[in-house]
């Protein structure tokens, strides 16, 4: 990949996503918003990161690489737990989603201390501002992962012409 898609991906990434998620981070009540944008930024820097490009079956290797990056999620099949009630739930119903029919663990969103940690029945609560803060410094931190070249049906976007977009309806 040349250095200027490089340079052009990095500025869009923080204008598109790492902007929008800092400012959504003032309003107490964007944590669902947060997520629906954290969560599939986090999956395509894992899916590159593991070469689980575009299988639909996510690897162990997958959720391993995610509780390196959430310790709190322990293992394999607390990362799996974790991944069908957020990112499954979230993206899917704009909801957390069952596991078990509802005899499963479940998912909250809370100010808590961690970005994500697990209580003691096993339930998992995420503070979608702290989690949104790891997922961009994660990918910040390894852009050119991120960026890859593994999905060959999901390059990165780009905007022609004008990016700036004007409301098609007033507010008033």
């Amino acid at each position: 990949m040349k250095t200027s898609e490089t340079s052009e991906n990095r500025a869009n990434f923080k204008l598109w996503f790492a902007r929008i998620l800092a400012d959504l981070a003032k309003d107490p009540h964007a944590g669902f918003a947060t997520m629906m944008i954290a969560l599939p930024l986090l999956e395509r820097y894992l899916r590159q990161k593991t070469s689980n490009f575009e299988e639909p079956p996510l690897s162990p290797a997958f959720r391993n690489e995610l509780v390196c990056c959430f310790p709190n999620l322990k293992d394999e099949a607390g990362a799996k737990d974790f991944w069908s009630i957020f990112r499954h739930g979230v993206l899917h119903q704009g909801t957390f989603r069952c596991l078990k029919n509802g005899a499963g663990a479940s998912g909250t969103l809370a100010n808590c201390a961690e970005a994500v940690e697990v209580d003691a029945s096993g339930n998992f609560v995420v503070n979608p501002v702290k989690f949104a803060a790891a997922v961009v410094k994660l990918i910040e931190d390894d852009f050119v992962t991120f960026e890859g070249c593994g999905s060959p049906h999901h390059p990165l976007a780009y905007v022609v012409g004008n990016t700036t977009l004007t409301p098609a309806l007033s507010t008033a």
